[in-house]
């Protein structure tokens, strides 16, 4: 952007009075330049230049586009849990009904079988065949620096393993403001908890 163009130019000769004082100073009425025929003058021209040239400056920043002034944003690295989680108390009812609801507690492990905390689902069977179950679970794991609150629907088909997705609702913690998904994969007894959270 050349601003010193703009001195001449009718954005500053609008903004001048238009006397026979100050027309000398922008070039008009003589041949010469307003500064060599008036005392001061240069400090006026100079004044309304910084003017036209903080004028320009704050109207080039308001224009920026905004992925400019975003463009660090989503740029924070996705951070991965993997634990099992180990059932230790359950009250599921072994002829369920669609509108049945039980209560899971398990303690968690990582990839490594260390103990990383523990977590509780709450699950309600949504559909129930006479070769398969949709249930639908909510599902909370805390972990060592905060919870993950997760929600998920499966189709069971008898006793297989099942692997079906699952939603990052949120957090506390470390993961306060935690998004993102996973996948859980139940096998009897253990569910595995594979998940990209993004925080």
């Amino acid at each position: 952007m050349h601003l010193t163009g703009w001195r001449d130019g009718p954005l500053v000769r609008a903004a001048l009075p238009k006397s026979d004082h100050l027309r000398g100073m922008t070039g008009q009425g003589s041949g010469k330049s307003g500064a060599s025929r008036e005392p001061g003058g240069s400090m006026i021209s100079s004044a309304v230049r910084g003017a036209v040239t903080t004028t320009a400056l704050a109207t080039a920043c308001v224009l920026l586009p905004a992925s400019v002034a975003l463009a660090d944003a989503g740029d924070e690295d996705i951070e991965k849990v993997t634990v099992t989680g180990v059932t230790v108390a359950e009250n599921r009812p072994d002829d369920r009904a669609a509108g049945d609801s039980w209560t899971t507690y398990m303690r968690l492990y990582t990839p490594h079988r260390k103990h990383a905390g523990d977590g509780t689902s709450q699950c309600t069977a949504v559909k129930v065949t006479a070769r398969k179950r949709v249930v639908q679970c909510t599902r909370v794991l805390r972990l060592k620096r905060g919870s993950l609150i997760l929600g998920d629907l499966i189709t069971h088909q008898g006793r297989a393993t099942v692997t079906a997705k699952t939603a990052i609702l949120g957090g506390t913690g470390h993961y306060n403001d935690a998004e993102g998904q996973g996948t859980v994969t139940v096998r009897r007894d253990r569910i595995r908890f594979s998940l990209a959270v993004d925080d």
